[in-house]
């Protein structure tokens, strides 16, 4: 790929980030500082590619996008998760310690399985 693609999707992640953020901040600057602070990317840069597109991009932003984007893909999975949980608990009639439980303990299983694949 060319630096233009490249660029192009840096763009599209950086705008997909701050208009998830947007939404729940109530303002595009706000936002911003937002996926600066939790992706590591310079507020400017993320302006930039809104508003003045760079011919390149660094490898290390592309990747930093990358990974924002796959965060807030596994963060909206799990509350689609936890939702559906809830409802098919709630339709069996389970009583709400039981869900908190279960809740703790696949979360406790997903810390054990997520520090395993770091190592």
């Amino acid at each position: 790929m060319n630096a233009a693609v490249y660029v192009e999707q840096a763009k599209e992640m950086a705008s997909k980030l701050e208009d998830m953020e947007a939404y729940r901040r109530g303002s595009r600057p706000l936002a911003r500082k937002s996926v600066s602070s939790l992706s590591d990317i310079p507020e400017s840069f993320l302006y930039s590619l809104r508003y003045r597109p760079p011919k390149s991009i660094p490898a290390d932003i592309f990747n930093k996008l990358c990974l924002a984007i796959e965060q807030q893909a596994e963060k909206h999975i799990e509350g689609c998760e936890n939702d559906i949980w809830t409802a098919r608990a709630r339709r069996l009639g389970l009583d709400d310690n039981i869900i908190r439980e279960a809740e703790a303990s696949v979360s406790y299983a997903k810390e054990l399985l997520k520090k395993g694949s770091e190592q």
